[in-house]
């Protein structure tokens, strides 16, 4: 997978209006996120998609000091975003690395962004929300 170029709606998803209908669709969902695991996709979204890029290096130090979560929390709920494929994990390879993949003592850099599956239906959520906007306009 291309860290950098792996969206195949760039230009969508970059758009001020899919960002907030992005943060709408996640905000009105929270309510199936663990306190801790949507304030990390909040964060992850913010470095990706807000900064208008398809990945971020994110260290667990930063994390924690911009969201006060904690090592272990951090760790639990990364592993839960990515077991329910909200996010992806990607080494400096390309690689995907799954939940409970990171070797202990790893010192590479980790790169996060949102996965093709939320992607999917934030994209369906905001094509859906354009529809209606453009019939009323109409």
């Amino acid at each position: 997978m291309d860290k950098k170029n792996k969206n195949t709606n760039a230009d969508l998803t970059k758009s001020i209006f899919f960002q907030l209908v992005s943060y709408n669709w996640l905000i009105d969902n929270r309510i199936t996120f663990p306190k801790t695991a949507f304030i990390l996709l909040l964060y992850i979204f913010r470095q990706t998609l807000g900064y208008r890029r398809d990945s971020d290096f994110l260290r667990y130090s930063l994390i924690q000091k911009r969201t006060g979560i904690s090592k272990p929390s951090l760790t639990i709920y990364t592993n839960w975003l990515i077991a329910n494929e909200y996010i992806n994990r990607i080494d400096e390879n390309d690689c995907v690395i799954g939940e409970y993949e990171v070797p202990r003592g790893y010192r590479g850099k980790l790169y996060y962004s949102i996965s093709d599956y939320l992607m999917n239906i934030l994209i369906e959520n905001y094509k859906k929300l354009s529809e209606k906007t453009n019939k009323e306009n109409e």
